[in-house]
């Protein structure tokens, strides 16, 4: 047997590796917001949340805006898996008891629908009925005073097993998007109104700094992903890091590189 090949890995072990590759989506994708032209801004979060739903096991992700008006618009959507996105234009007003629980600030997190739905959420019900919906995740965006919007997750089938620190982490990509359209929308009113490209440029370098302050978050936080990884793929491997059943061999890194990870890292074994 293979000690290398995913297909022998423990459960824990491929969690961990989807763990690893979704912080470094984060960071790629934090830093492909900077500079990013405003025309391309939406695009760029329809990319992402096709990642997103790839990697997390789910079907479907929308980003929704949530309006003064009680309203709520779709503004992206990805699907895989052969489903279609949500179409761009407004939510569905009918699910009252999801957009009360979004406006309220709440983060939903449910694996297994429709039992998890209180018994007036007639609409969702309905809805998981008729569609097999199975899995839920939302969590909301927090605006000026209020809920901006929200990010939502969808799956038709069983999703895999999460920690629960991931949804956090899903708050703070949604701020992220939220900061991202912001800054999009605020450029074409500044162009728009102003017609002065000083101005403008005035404005979008301060929203790119912190835009860059939530890249360097995020790419730390990758750092601290990769150093924890390493350290209990060590820990399985009794701290060996050579030979067929060593870490290097697990990681499918020369041993060298591995060493040069750990010390660049601070892993050192206890």
């Amino acid at each position: 047997m293979q000690t290398s090949n995913p297909a022998y890995e423990s459960p824990a072990m491929q969690l961990l590796r989807r763990q690893l590759a979704f912080e470094r989506m984060v960071a790629d994708w934090s830093a492909a917001f900077i500079n990013l032209p405003r025309e391309r801004v939406e695009q760029e979060i329809e990319r992402g949340l096709q990642q997103m739903v790839e990697l997390l096991g789910f079907d479907r992700g929308a980003l929704i805006e949530a309006t003064k008006s009680d309203a709520a618009i779709v503004l992206c959507s990805a699907a895989t898996n052969g489903m279609q996105p949500l179409a761009r234009g407004t939510f569905p007003a009918t699910f009252k008891w999801f957009l009360s629980e979004m406006r309220g600030g709440q983060t939903l997190v449910m694996p297994d629908l429709p039992n998890e739905l209180p018994a007036h959420a007639l609409a969702e019900r309905e809805f998981c009925s008729q569609t097999g919906l199975r899995s839920h995740v939302s969590v909301p965006l927090p605006g000026e005073g209020r809920t901006w919007g929200f990010l939502m997750l969808n799956a038709f089938h069983q999703t895999p097993p999460w920690p629960d620190e991931l949804w956090a982490r899903l708050e703070r990509i949604g701020a992220l998007l939220a900061h991202a359209l912001a800054r999009a929308r605020s450029d074409a009113r500044v162009t728009a109104q102003m017609g002065e490209i000083s101005q403008r440029n005035e404005r979008l370098e301060a929203e790119n700094r912190g835009l860059r302050q939530i890249a360097q978050t995020a790419q730390m936080t990758l750092a601290e992903a990769e150093r924890r990884y390493i350290y209990q793929v060590l820990e399985k491997c009794g701290w060996r890091v050579r030979g067929e059943s060593g870490a290097a061999s697990i990681l499918q890194v020369k041993p060298t590189t591995l060493e040069a990870r750990m010390k660049k890292l601070g892993v050192r074994r206890p």
